[in-house]
């Protein structure tokens, strides 16, 4: 139960900061990511880890990340 709190709460925070928006069907940096969301890129990719660990996006190299399928459906384009 405590994880399906959590998860609520990283999904709720993505959506607030327009993360899928921005994410789209790029491939995006976290410092562009906290650029356009204005957000601490530190904080921004621990975020992102989380969404990855769900399946939301997913780290393609060092700091860069994308949607994936699942994260597509969930609220990106």
């Amino acid at each position: 139960m405590a994880m399906a709190y959590s998860r609520s709460r990283v999904l709720s925070t993505a959506a607030r900061l327009g993360v899928a928006d921005v994410l789209g069907d790029e491939e995006r940096s976290v410092d562009h990511l906290a650029e356009a969301c204005r957000a601490d890129g530190d904080a921004l990719y621990r975020l992102l880890r989380a969404l990855a660990s769900i399946g939301v996006t997913e780290e393609t190299g060092p700091k860069r990340f994308r949607l994936t399928p699942f994260g597509r459906r969930c609220g990106g384009r």
